[in-house]
């Protein structure tokens, strides 16, 4: 119990230094690093070939961009500028 304990915490721990690492990247606007870091993660993943009926690069790359501008944008405005405040 005590070993998968300590094995579960270390996963846990690594994850965290992942993550860490990439926010930090952000914060200090490294953008090179951050890829490296990225890379380094994940870089034996493979490419998608299509996505939601894409299968072009440009037109993939454009499906993100407004799947991620859609949920990037405030709840209620109300929240949104007391948050900014």
């Amino acid at each position: 119990m005590i070993y998968k304990l300590a094995i579960r915490r270390k996963e846990n721990c690594s994850q965290n230094d992942f993550s860490d690492s990439l926010n930090d990247t952000v914060m200090h606007r490294e953008l090179g690093n951050f890829w490296h870091i990225w890379k380094s993660k994940f870089s034996n993943t493979s490419q998608a070939s299509v996505v939601d009926g894409c299968n072009d690069e440009e037109c993939i790359a454009n499906t993100f961009a407004s799947v991620f501008k859609s949920v990037c944008q405030p709840n209620s405005q109300v929240s949104h500028e007391q948050l900014k405040s």
